[in-house]
């Protein structure tokens, strides 16, 4: 069972982790936290005085940016970078870096102002620092490292719009970087420094929305409504090796949530108030829908991990995460 602190959930190496923040205001506490399935106890891996933003999982260790306000600081915030060692416990601080109130723009709805990122694959770690300017403009710096020696980085791009990594394994980085009018996905060699253009996509805002993306094995893949309106929406797929792209009818109805491994995306979509009895994924390849579990117990949030299926259920008015590990 889940705790009610206990916000996201995620996979790695067969084991369930969550994350766990105190519900209040600066100074902020979380903690991450392992299932041992055999006490049927959560075990706190990590716990710090800051809010965890984003993150990514990789081979037993966690990439993931902290946040901090000072008291009353006006929007000033402190971010760090750091990897954990989801065994151990021990953390390598990756990069820190600070902006000022001069930086907050409060209430939401003006354009988009670059922020944190990870990225954490193949002892390699790629990560956004927003870096501050002059009149209160920010800059993201995609950076690159090893895990092992992050203080010697390259720097990949800027942008002061958005640059975010989104996958890095085998020596190459897959990255998204946007503009006002519209984004691109681009793969980087890290060996031969060589730049492809993946695909091109609608900025956030611009035209009909975009949802998240998704990868399995060397196809991306993400969600959007087809019009301003919201429907249909459709899946949309790229090969980042050969660059065919490929769409599938999702119908009338909102989905969002997308998320990827090698053996397929998942999604949700809003369809009725009826609970789900079922939750499957979609395969590429062979562009079919594969069944994971079927259930009365009303299912929901199905999640993609590597190697893993995680998603959470109601049983006697309890919330439940559960996870399948794919061998």
């Amino acid at each position: 069972m889940t705790e009610p602190e206990q916000y996201s959930a995620f996979s790695d190496g067969g084991s369930l982790y969550a994350f766990w923040t105190r519900d209040s205001p600066s100074p902020y506490l979380s903690k991450i936290q392992r299932f041992d399935a055999g006490a049927r106890v959560w075990q706190t891996v990590f716990e710090d005085d800051a809010r965890v933003g984003v993150w990514k999982p990789s081979a037993g260790r966690l990439a993931f940016v902290e946040y901090r306000e000072p008291f009353q600081g006006g929007g000033a915030s402190d971010q760090k970078v750091l990897i954990l060692d989801l065994v151990t416990g021990k953390t390598v601080s990756v990069d820190t870096f600070a902006l000022s109130a001069a930086t907050y723009h409060g209430g939401g709805g003006g354009p988009r102002r670059a922020g944190s990122g990870v990225a954490l694959g193949g002892g390699t770690v790629a990560w956004t620092r927003v870096n501050e300017l002059s009149g209160g403009n920010t800059e993201g710096e995609l950076r690159v490292a090893p895990v092992d020696d992050p203080t010697h980085f390259r720097t990949i791009g800027r942008s002061q719009v958005w640059i975010e990594p989104l996958w890095i394994d085998s020596g190459m980085l897959l990255y998204l970087v946007g503009s006002t009018t519209g984004d691109e996905i681009r793969a980087r060699d890290l060996t031969s420094g060589v730049e492809r253009r993946i695909t091109s996509l609608a900025a956030p805002g611009v035209g009909a929305p975009r949802g998240e993306l998704g990868r399995s094995g060397d196809i991306i893949g993400w969600t959007g409504q087809e019009s301003v309106q919201g429907a249909p929406t459709m899946l949309h797929t790229v090969n980042t090796t050969t660059g065919a792209s490929r769409d599938l009818d999702l119908g009338p109805d909102y989905c969002y949530g997308l998320s990827g491994n090698a053996a397929g995306f998942v999604w949700a979509c809003k369809t009725s108030s009826a609970p789900v009895s079922s939750l499957s994924y979609f395969d590429p390849r062979a562009w079919k829908s594969v069944d994971i579990v079927r259930s009365p117990d009303r299912l929901n949030q199905l999640e993609a991990y590597e190697n893993a299926f995680l998603w959470y259920d109601v049983v006697n008015g309890a919330r439940r995460a559960n996870l399948l590990v794919l061998r």
